[in-house]
């Protein structure tokens, strides 16, 4: 019996507020075209001060970044558009093609089944490099390089706290990662968003829990992909069919902390190739109780063709993971035997993921039959 993957969310606690101006993808196009001539710092200012209605797409993304004047206002754009990822494409992006007959999406059903159960698991043995850029939202003057003007109210909005790059093994279907990660974070998995699973083991595991609660994929559009034409369902998972594991660090327990851990129920998108079934983007929201520290887990995965020994191949080429929880706050009235620790506001953190630089595992062998006697 196969072994189901596990995907594991640990967060870092940051205090956050949120207030910004709702945009859709039009008006933002006309506010980047209007930046054009602006310093970077502001720019990035104006940005952040800015939240998506619509879904950004990675084209798009691309598409407005280069015409951005610097690195900090395309950090603020990537985390306007990762923050979108999880909304509906506007309408200009959803085909208004017929749907399906009720037989053809049962077709494209049966590819996704048969794309994740027989060609998915053929994938070969190889490697790729991640780097990983960390977001999370600032209280307090957000500084981008240039003199605070005077008088200026707080801010609350995503900033870049830290990067790293490692390599990612995906050998028989596992993943795993090299412990020696290069770049600015370091040490991430103590302080930052973690994600485990993203790379290879998280198809696996919706589909073994959509098969195991007997979650039927049901329709929801036709939409223009990078590559070409998508059909999107959705699917849901309940608790008891689910392998989705979150984990939160920290909660309150008397003047210490613990770690709370919990499976949890969830739901999302799969956005497919119709001729093939080919899962081209993967959406993934946990469900969540309101009394729960955590409010928010939610994973995205977008696939694209990778070229391996001469072959192309599905592979994992982008990642978004968001998370939202409570934070703690210690009480010790000067006097640290009677202080505790409490629920404070609650925290929004963000991982933009980047999958580059594939190779395939496979080694050169040369036979000597003997060798020349030394002069």
């Amino acid at each position: 019996m196969r072994k189901l993957a596990h995907i594991l969310v640990i967060l870092e606690l940051t205090l956050i507020a949120s207030a910004t101006t709702p945009v859709t993808v039009e008006q933002l196009n006309l506010i980047v075209a209007s930046i054009d001539g602006k310093q970077d710092a502001e720019a990035a200012r104006q940005l952040s001060d800015l939240s998506l209605t619509e879904q950004l797409s990675s084209k798009k993304l691309l598409y407005l970044k280069d015409k951005l004047p610097g690195e900090k206002a395309k950090q603020a754009l990537v985390a306007l558009a990762d923050a979108s990822v999880f909304l509906h494409p506007p309408l200009a992006d959803v085909l208004t093609l017929a749907p399906p007959t009720q037989n053809e999406q049962g077709k494209m059903v049966s590819l996704i089944y048969e794309y994740l159960e027989k060609t998915n698991p053929k994938l070969p043995n190889f490697f790729a490099s991640r780097l990983t850029v960390r977001y999370k939202e600032i209280v307090g003057q957000l500084d981008f390089g240039e003199q605070a003007t005077a008088g200026a109210a707080d801010v609350h909005r995503m900033k870049v706290v830290g990067t790293n790059r490692t390599t990612i093994t995906y050998r028989n279907g596992h993943e795993s990662e090299d412990s020696a990660a290069t770049g600015k974070d370091q040490n991430a998995e103590e302080n930052g968003l973690v994600t485990k699973g993203t790379f290879g083991p998280i198809l696996n595991a919706v589909y073994f829990d959509a098969m195991n609660a007997n979650s039927s994929l049901t329709w929801v559009r036709w939409e223009q992909g990078t590559a070409g034409l998508l059909a999107t369902f959705q699917y849901r998972v309940p608790e008891d069919a689910s392998h989705y594991d979150i984990g939160w660090c920290c909660t309150p327990n008397g003047n210490q902390s613990s770690l709370f851990r919990k499976r949890t129920a969830y739901h999302g998108e799969l956005a497919i190739d119709p001729a093939n079934g080919a899962i081209q983007r993967l959406t993934l929201e946990a469900d969540l109780d309101p009394t729960l520290p955590v409010a928010r887990s939610d994973i995205m995965v977008e696939y694209g063709a990778v070229e391996l020994g001469g072959r192309a191949y599905v592979c994992p080429i982008k990642s978004v993971s968001i998370s939202r929880g409570r934070s703690i706050q210690t009480f010790n009235n000067q006097n640290p035997a009677t202080s505790f620790k409490t629920l404070g506001p609650y925290v929004t953190l963000l991982n933009d993921v980047a999958f580059d630089q594939y190779h395939l595992f496979r080694s050169d062998v040369r036979i000597l039959t003997g060798t020349d006697p030394t002069p």
